[in-house]
């Protein structure tokens, strides 16, 4: 250890990282390479330079050499200069998908930095290289800029509402427009202050021709946008749109439009709109009237007399009896409001199906009335247990009527006495789920019990 010498020199910090390499990489082929010890500084260190080499006097200084003559090497590779180009040029000095900075990059061996947009060095693009391959770079990028202002440049107004049909999908068909007339074409970003202007650059023959195609795309899309109305009663709605929208899907295709259905009950669910050219918009109208009208000479209405306290029942939950009903007859059924105590349902449709019906109400209201012949007990219970009885999702209240072949019926929020369960079913299993259920009961109350006691 007495024979080492040990030699301390100032490095660019900035440097270090090449010098050292990837996990050390580097800096352990010249401790090798040198028969030396290399300490670089940490990041603690009061000198962020200072590098320090130990080792055989000789070896140290060589070593000492070489890692003076890669820093030169490294700073002059990090030489920067920055060049300030208008933002508009900037895509095309980046081109499609990177392709002309990439080839200004790999010719003159450089790194580039371009600003953020709208940023307040938007017009600043930095080279880093040797001076001279930055240098000519910077060339390169100006000479490309030079070209650009050379070529003749167009604005022109098209209305902000088409320009993603002419654009497209991920900028497709604006590529091919470029490509077709060689041309280079900017639509307005968000935050420009007209949301119309469009601008088209290159050779003034190439620029001229892209304008007519981009004039008269627009008018195309605009007479696309076309958009009329037709009033139309909702009972017809279902029948313009069809089983699993098959009829609607028809007229849009046939006649090359869109439509758009009003939603229920809405202030304006008479109004179903049309959009595409103004011709096929109105044969789509057309269409849709003349569907009213068939529907109108083919169907009869005919009323029945149904129980208004059976309407209920009849509607089902939220309208799903009532509902497949409609679909499976293709009829249209108006139940009155439960206020009005109307025994009247009215049934719309072909008369065939009109009959069929009214012969499913018939055998419906005959179940419900046999349902009610069945024996029936009130069994009163504690409502605080009625969730743990009736379980998440009915899960429990499912399993007790399977078990016992019977039907259980709780209170709802608004029924008079909020205690009060109805089992109904043959008598020996309406009494064995009575019995099943009171112990339930006595359960959930002792647990209910328990837990407000050691609150």
């Amino acid at each position: 250890m007495l024979d080492m010498h040990k030699e301390e020199l100032l490095i660019d910090s900035e440097v270090h990282c090449h010098i050292i390499g990837n996990r050390g990489r580097n800096l352990l082929k010249l401790m090798d390479m040198f028969k030396v010890d290399i300490c670089f500084p940490r990041s603690s260190d009061p000198n962020p330079d200072l590098v320090v080499i130990q080792g055989a006097e000789d070896d140290v200084l060589e070593a000492k050499n070489h890692l003076l003559q890669l820093e030169e090497k490294y700073l002059l590779r990090n030489f920067e200069l920055t060049v300030e180009v208008d933002p508009q040029y900037h895509s095309k000095i980046i081109g499609r998908n990177g392709a002309v900075i990439s080839k200004i990059r790999k010719d003159h061996n450089v790194q580039t930095k371009f600003p953020e947009r709208d940023s307040a060095n938007d017009r600043v693009i930095t080279i880093i290289g040797h001076e001279k391959d930055a240098e000519a770079a910077k060339e390169a990028i100006l000479k490309l800029v030079e070209e650009q202002e050379d070529m003749h440049k167009e604005e022109l107004l098209i209305y902000s509402e088409v320009h993603s049909h002419i654009i497209g999908s991920g900028g497709r068909n604006l590529f091919k427009i470029m490509d077709m007339f060689k041309v280079d074409i900017c639509f307005p970003r968000s935050s420009d202050p007209n949301p119309d202007l469009v601008v088209i650059q290159g050779a003034e023959d190439d620029v001229l021709e892209a304008k007519n195609h981009l004039l008269q795309l627009e008018e195309k899309y605009l007479l696309r946008n076309f958009e009329l109305t037709v009033e139309v009663d909702p009972q017809y709605h279902s029948k313009i749109i069809g089983r699993n929208g098959a009829v609607i899907s028809k007229i849009r295709k046939d006649h090359n439009v869109q439509t758009k259905f009003p939603e229920r009950d809405s202030a304006n669910d008479r109004v179903i709109t049309i959009i595409g050219h103004e011709k096929d918009a109105e044969a789509a109208k057309e269409a849709i009237l003349k569907l009213v009208q068939e529907q109108d000479n083919v169907q009869i209405i005919e009323e029945m007399e149904v129980p208004y306290n059976l309407h209920r029942l009849i509607i089902g939950h939220k309208g799903t009896e009532v509902k497949n009903m409609k679909e499976l007859y293709d009829v249209m059924i108006f139940i009155p409001p439960i206020e009005e105590k109307s025994d009247v349902i009215t049934i719309k449709g072909p008369p065939e199906n009109v009959a069929k019906v009214k012969e499913a109400l018939k055998e419906k209201i005959e179940e419900i009335q046999d349902n009610e012949k069945l024996y029936k007990e009130h069994v009163y219970i504690d409502s605080r247990v009625h969730s743990s009885i009736i379980g998440n999702g009915s899960h429990n209240l499912l399993k007790i009527m399977n078990l016992f072949k019977v039907d259980i019926r709780f209170p709802r929020p608004s029924d008079p006495d909020p205690d009060l369960v109805v089992i109904q079913g043959s008598e020996d299993d309406v009494l064995a789920a009575k019995d099943y259920i009171l112990n339930l009961e006595l359960k959930y109350t002792k647990i209910k019990n328990s837990e407000y006691f050691f609150k």
